[in-house]
């Protein structure tokens, strides 16, 4: 009888799981201070994922908790730009996450949150295409 009673209350545990507090997605992003990311993966409409370029593949977007945001190019620039600057916002939402540039060399993103733990960040991008970006903590 005790077997059974386990039997039947195992599917009710299984069912049971907190659901995700978006509200700290700002903290996720940032940590105390600032906390850096680095971009994995780009796919594109569903299809294979993609590595980023070689010249993109030590390019870091920290984003700070006074709402600043760092784009730094890494020593494999694919141009001769140097860092970008501007200021992220997170919409009231808890998933749409802006981010607009303080020159106008970049068009402001929009961009909607897809995963964001302590250590993975997806981003999905619409322009013409379903972009997915996913980035991982930088040590």
């Amino acid at each position: 009888m005790k077997n059974c009673i386990y039997f039947l209350l195992f599917p009710l545990l299984l069912g049971c799981s907190e659901p995700e507090d978006i509200t700290n997605r700002a903290f996720l992003l940032t940590g105390e201070n600032s906390k850096s990311w680095q971009l994995t993966t780009i796919n594109v409409n569903g299809g294979a994922d993609k590595i980023p370029l070689d010249c993109e593949s030590d390019d870091v977007e920290t984003f700070h908790a006074n709402n600043s945001y760092i784009y730094s190019h890494g020593n494999k620039s694919c141009s001769n730009q140097g860092n970008k600057n501007g200021k992220w916002n997170l919409n009231d939402d808890f998933i749409t996450l802006d981010i607009n540039y303080n020159d106008d060399s970049y068009l402001p993103n929009q961009f909607k949150i897809v995963h964001l733990d302590e250590s993975k960040l997806v981003l999905e991008q619409i322009v013409f295409d379903k972009v997915l970006l996913t980035y991982l903590l930088v040590d």
